[in-house]
C-alpha cells in the first residue's frame, strides 16, 4: 500500500498527545488549535519572519554597497597623491 500525498503538509497524518492518530482536515484543524490564535498567529509569524530575512538582505547589501563607494574614493583618493 502507498503512503498518500498531502498537497498541504499540515494535512499530514499526526498522532495527538492523547494518543490519536489524525489525518487529512482534522490533522490540519488540530495544527492550527496548537496556537493562541490560529491561523493569524501562523501567518503573522510567517509574516516577521520574512520580514527580518528581507532587512538582513538589505543590510548585507548596504554594507557590501558602502565598503565598494570606499574602495573606490580611496583609489581615486590614491592616484591623486601620486
Amino acid at each position: 500500500m502507498t503512503q498518500k500525498k498531502y498537497k498541504d503538509s499540515f494535512c499530514r497524518p499526526i498522532v495527538t498527545s492523547y494518543g490519536q492518530r489524525l489525518a487529512g482536515g482534522a490533522a490540519r484543524n488540530y495544527r492550527i488549535g496548537q496556537f493562541d490564535d490560529g491561523l493569524d498567529e501562523i501567518i503573522a509569524d510567517a509574516i516577521s519572519a520574512v520580514h527580518v530575512k528581507l532587512e538582513s538582505k538589505v543590510a548585507a547589501k548596504q554594507v557590501i554597497a558602502q565598503a565598494a563607494r570606499s574602495s573606490a574614493n580611496r583609489s581615486r583618493t590614491g592616484a591623486i597623491a601620486d
